[in-house]
């Protein structure tokens, strides 16, 4: 079994925490890293709570908590991730969120990282709503079977450290974990697990949907087809405005 760091920023996060880092510590991982970002409500003592129970004597648990109000990265998200990897000391990160119950499946293809140094896990929406089960439901079709990444990922640091580019990284406004996957891509095999890990907190947010639909072009250069209709079918019409406009901006629509 391979020894990995877990990293989980927080932010504003206490009425969660009971419920997701819990299964960070039943994974059984070697160091738990919890960056609060500035966080003005329980989450810290919410957190140091939970860690009596797991992790009474300290010795796994890493608080990073001075986290500055201002980042070079365009994608705040960007620079925490890589914030957490930066402290691991551990040669594997598994990148999760407060809002996520993690799948104790996870652990037993974290060794899989030797032969895929990027491996991403699937997770479901609670409760789940029926703009989810499009979703789920599209990944059967030839089209979209292969459409698979979601936020959670393991990832080789080693392998990081030979494929990332760092100012890419900061310039991008979203999609972090998709850039990951494409750095690594260029020269290693990925993996997909289907888990089930949980998502607790679905929303539609329309600005975030929008923001979305461009790095969906600027980040993934997604296929125009594919966005459009999973966007319309869905719901989600500022994800295809988003996009869109990105693609105008780039003179390629």
């Amino acid at each position: 079994m391979v020894d990995f760091s877990v990293v989980m920023p927080i932010r504003n996060d206490a009425d969660l925490l009971s419920f997701s880092l819990p299964t960070v510590y039943r994974l059984m991982p070697s160091e738990v890293i919890l960056i609060f970002d500035n966080c003005s409500d329980e989450s810290e003592q919410v957190a140091k709570d939970i860690i009596q129970k797991y992790d009474p004597l300290g010795r796994i648990t890493v608080f990073i908590n001075d986290v500055p109000e201002t980042v070079e990265h365009k994608e705040r998200l960007s620079y925490l991730m890589r914030l957490g990897m930066d402290t691991a000391s551990t040669g594997v990160v598994l990148v999760t969120a407060a809002d996520i119950m993690l799948d104790p499946k996870i652990r037993n293809y974290m060794g899989k990282i030797t032969q895929f140094p990027f491996i991403c896990f699937e997770h479901f929406d609670f409760p789940v709503n029926w703009r989810n089960l499009i979703k789920s439901g599209l990944r059967f079709f030839p089209l979209w079977k292969d459409d698979r990444l979601s936020g959670i990922y393991a990832i080789d640091l080693k392998v990081r450290a030979e494929c990332e580019d760092p100012e890419k990284v900061k310039s991008i406004e979203l999609g972090e974990d998709t850039l990951m996957q494409q750095f690594v891509q260029s020269k290693y095999p990925t993996k997909f697990f289907y888990v089930h890990n949980i998502h607790l907190r679905p929303k539609e947010d329309a600005d975030r949907h929008y923001r979305r639909g461009l790095a969906y072009w600027r980040t993934a250069r997604r296929g125009f087809f594919k966005t459009v209709v999973s966007g319309v079918i869905s719901g989600r019409l500022n994800l295809v405005k988003g996009y869109i406009h990105a693609r105008l901006e780039d003179k390629m629509f």
